[in-house]
């Protein structure tokens, strides 16, 4: 399985083998740094990740919107589903409804300048977004997140808006130093885990052999004593 994802990712986002294994470090840390499974991350990347790309938001910044969701409860398809909302509004600049860019005003942006943001900055945009849904009065913020990026997607962007200091370290952890080599320090760190166990269980063994050569050593002893003169004869 995960074969079929790195070989379909590759593909699907035309990542070169370095920049692949790149993302399957990150996605690897972000499971092993929140409260997310590696193949729900690599879930969601595998239905977003087209149109991620088409809106500039990195693979890195995509399993980081991913994780939060995940970890905040949504299941990868309907975060999937979210996101992929989200991304495709954040880039209709002009093309948006009345409806949308009257939801857009409300919150004092503009769509079609979040459209050039976004090709400019995604992440930059997407936490704006997010910054001025978090800040309006509660009574009003399904009303706004459901006319800007429709019905479908209102539970996981609120989850977002109402999350979003998880999402601002979960995004420096996507791009972290830390991220980089991860799934080779995990494999050295198991590595090294086997060897201390092995080294315990021969230690273990060892052990037991002394002891048991304590107990059975001297009535062994003794019997070789006594039938020692009749094997002489």
């Amino acid at each position: 399985a995960a074969g079929e994802f790195m070989a379909k990712t590759r593909s699907q986002l035309e990542l070169n083998q370095d920049q692949m294994r790149s993302y399957a470090d990150t996605i690897n840390y972000l499971s092993d740094n929140t409260a997310s499974k590696a193949e729900e991350i690599a879930n969601i990347s595998r239905r977003t990740g087209s149109i991620a790309k088409s809106q500039n938001v990195s693979q890195e910044s995509n399993a980081a919107y991913g994780a939060t969701l995940v970890g905040i409860g949504k299941e990868p398809e309907i975060a999937a589903t979210a996101l992929k909302k989200m991304y495709v509004t954040m880039g209709k600049g002009e093309y948006l409804t009345n409806k949308q860019a009257g939801a857009f005003r409300s919150i004092g942006l503009e769509g079609s300048q979040m459209a050039k943001l976004m090709q400019k900055d995604s992440d930059a945009a997407i936490t704006m977004v997010l910054e001025r849904l978090n800040k309006i009065p509660k009574e009003a913020q399904t009303g706004v997140v459901n006319a800007i990026f429709g019905e479908e997607a209102v539970d996981s962007v609120t989850g977002l808006v109402n999350n979003i200091d998880v999402v601002r370290e979960n995004l420096k952890k996507a791009h972290s130093e830390a991220a980089k080599g991860s799934m080779e320090k995990e494999y050295q760190n198991r590595m090294q885990t086997t060897a201390e166990q092995m080294k315990k269980f021969k230690n273990k063994l060892l052990d037991i052999g002394i002891s048991l050569g304590n107990t059975l050593l001297p009535p062994i002893n003794a019997a070789m004593v006594k039938l020692e003169p009749f094997i002489n004869k």
